[in-house]
């Protein structure tokens, strides 16, 4: 029987990785309220486009490091299923992590991008004309980033992270729907996700956690 040990410890790796990542996207928005505070006009708009690749940088980490993860269960799954040649693992591997980052949403598309835009209150005139494009997609308001549970519709209280498609859900919620649901799917409407949800795929979401946090002692 082929040993995974390596392969799982990568995915340990990985999924410690992504303490990291949380860690610098905080950091990131920590640098955009000092930009904020004390630099001009002209300053803030450079300064915010610089944060922004930075942390589209991130975000591209994080869906990288989900890819891998859902590559290597691809990989374990036709292995157990059929007789992968060794030689041949390494193959389907690669073409297992590039379909999934094909399918990879937006970065923009991010709760920490868009949490990043949100700490501007004003888009300054004269912008460029992709600035303007993006203002009604990605500009949110608070009430925009409240965070429903999509299976009770109630605030979210532990956000949970689907690894796989990347939707939010609570995690008392999700748990029970797992449990009494045959053959459960991600609850999101239009979710292109084909896989039944498992609990190890699902991992604490400590950015939109934090962001919770902070939402509700600014109260």
């Amino acid at each position: 029987m082929t040993s995974f040990a390596a392969l799982d410890m990568s995915v340990d790796d990985l999924k410690r990785l992504k303490s990291n990542i949380v860690q610098g996207m905080d950091a990131i928005r920590g640098v955009a309220t000092d930009v904020l505070e004390v630099c001009e006009a002209d300053e803030v708009r450079e300064n915010l486009e610089l944060l922004k690749e930075h942390m589209k940088a991130l975000i591209k980490e994080e869906y990288d490091a989900a890819s891998y993860a859902e590559a290597a269960d691809t990989l374990k799954q036709q292995a157990r299923r059929q007789n992968v040649a060794p030689d041949k693992m390494k193959d389907v591997l690669y073409t297992a992590y590039e379909a999934s980052r094909a399918q990879q949403p937006n970065p923009e598309h991010h709760v920490a991008f868009k949490g990043l835009l949100n700490m501007v209150p004003v888009v300054e005139e004269g912008g460029s004309c992709e600035d303007s494009a993006n203002d009604d997609s990605m500009l949110v308001s608070e009430e925009n980033l409240q965070w429903k549970d999509p299976i009770t519709q109630s605030d979210i209280e532990h956000p949970v992270k689907n690894t796989v498609c990347g939707h939010i859900y609570d995690k008392n919620s999700i748990a029970h729907y797992i449990k009494t649901t045959k053959h459960p799917r991600c609850p999101y409407l239009g979710c292109r996700n084909p896989r039944s949800l498992r609990s190890t795929e699902l991992v604490d979401d400590l950015y939109v956690m934090r962001f919770l946090k902070e939402r509700a002692a600014s109260k």
